[in-house]
């Protein structure tokens, strides 16, 4: 029998409600990219992972972080213009189309932001900065 709790007495999250809240582990959604069906599950190997959807603000703010100094070159993989084959990633990841999602290598959210705000570079500056991936 597998218990209900974990060690700590926290229950188990059912994967089946998994949604991308930071601290929990990526849900599985089929996705398309680059006109290949994936897992969402299939972008997360060594690095971090931010996903958007078809806004590309998210994107350029992340490569213009990336070009300057520091780590993030090396440690952060971009994922953008996702596309569902069932259901829609952004309402299973808690964040509209225009939203983005940053995933820890081991698979789990660090961060996610519903919407892309005014200044999406300031924001990503921050979360990279306190992720210490950048300082």
């Amino acid at each position: 029998m597998i218990p209900e709790k974990s060690a700590d007495d926290r229950p188990f999250a059912d994967h089946r409600t998994l949604s991308g809240v930071p601290g929990t582990r990526l849900p599985h959604r089929p996705i398309m990219q680059s006109h290949q069906r994936l897992s969402t599950l299939d972008l997360c190997h060594r690095e971090f992972v931010l996903l958007s959807g078809a806004d590309e603000r998210w994107r350029e703010a992340a490569k213009r972080i990336a070009a300057g100094p520091g780590l993030i070159g090396d440690s952060l993989r971009i994922v953008d213009g996702l596309a569902t084959v069932e259901g829609g990633w952004p309402e299973a990841f808690g964040v509209r189309a225009d939203g983005a999602v940053l995933v820890r290598p081991d698979g789990f959210g660090a961060w996610r932001s519903e919407r892309v705000p005014a200044e999406p570079e300031t924001v990503l500056r921050d979360v990279f900065r306190r992720l210490a991936l950048k300082w």
